[in-house]
């Protein structure tokens, strides 16, 4: 689901390219290049995900001069970073930029769109037009950057990390709330459009280490309440504390906070029957049931459990679970 960049510069800048490969998991196999000469020649990378700034790639911005779009892909290349000035939509390989109202030598931001799949903000006609808010690690919305469309109790265990937001988008429709502490704790500011600068805000800049979104209903946890009466859609009584579940073992995979009892995981955005790991907020307890309605094979956690494959529940198997803290 996380995207990586299949990097195709010569071996001088593969130092380079493993900087970024640090806020990637998977490796796709189907993408957008840019090639720095016409005719699909000279130094290119490969981009499988939104790139908000390309001057933050090995590539670079302002460099494109002809682009190759892979089968089933489509790519949105930009005048100015951050996704603003003139662009153009590509379905297939152009061997010229020049002949675009774009021009030579100009793309510096990038939309990427393979199926819907990936990390991208957005929703629409558009490629990677899901909703969602993007974390820009430096101001004025530039830099490395992390789309998230449903809530991240803990962003050190994401491809961004925690504590190094600088600037924030939120798309039309979505809200966002970051908060200084995991777990949706500490100090903490709602925004509802861009924030070019977080240090103006009470959360501050290189700090946000959790974050909840909503898009309509497409955050985790529970999508209702009412955002214009100050209310947060996730409230379960338990001041921001509960359990992480994981798609993946060792905390890894997209993950899905729970701080209330929910009967039929499979009404959820994470799923049934999908956990293989879990984390447990101090003070809380969590119990998986195998079935619906908390039914089944069970086991109950109070701290982090790395692989539930070595659990009674099972790995895969969670259908249902129950949340108590004190």
């Amino acid at each position: 689901m996380r995207p990586t960049i299949r990097n195709r510069f010569p071996t001088l800048l593969l130092a380079g390219a493993i900087g970024l490969a640090g806020l990637a998991e998977a490796q796709p196999e189907r993408g957008v290049t840019l090639y720095a000469g016409v005719h699909a020649t000279g130094p290119s990378q490969t981009f499988s995900y939104d790139i908000a700034d390309l001057g933050a790639t090995p590539f670079g911005a302002n460099r494109a001069r002809s682009v190759d779009v892979d089968p089933g892909c489509t790519a949105v290349l930009f005048e100015y970073r951050g996704y603003r000035g003139r662009s153009i939509e590509l379905h297939e390989r152009d061997n010229d930029l020049g002949n675009t109202r774009l021009g030579r030598d100009t793309a510096s931001s990038l939309r990427v769109d393979c199926g819907g799949e990936g990390w991208g903000p957005g929703q629409g006609r558009r490629p990677r037009e899901r909703r969602g808010v993007t974390l820009f690690r430096d101001r004025d919305l530039s830099g490395p950057s992390q789309t998230f469309d449903r809530d991240v109790p803990d962003l050190s265990r994401t491809p961004f990390g925690s504590g190094r937001a600088s600037s924030v988008d939120v798309a039309p429709g979505c809200v966002a709330i970051l908060f200084a502490d995991p777990f949706f704790r500490g100090r903490s500011t709602t925004f509802r459009e861009a924030d070019r600068n977080l240090r103006n805000t009470p959360v501050g800049e290189d700090t946000t280490a959790s974050l909840r979104v909503d898009c309509g209903g497409r955050g985790g946890g529970r999508p209702d309440g009412d955002w214009d009466r100050g209310e947060q859609p996730w409230g379960g009584g338990n001041g921001g504390r509960g359990a992480v579940l994981y798609r993946d073992r060792d905390g890894r995979g997209p993950a899905f906070f729970v701080d209330r009892d929910i009967p039929d995981l499979a009404r959820t955005p994470f799923g049934s029957g999908q956990a293989s790991s879990i984390d447990v907020t101090p003070g809380c307890l969590a119990t998986l049931f195998a079935d619906p309605n908390y039914r089944g094979r069970s086991t109950t956690f109070r701290e982090r459990d790395n692989n539930l494959g070595n659990t009674p529940v099972g790995e895969d198997t969670a259908a249902s679970i129950r949340i108590s803290c004190r």
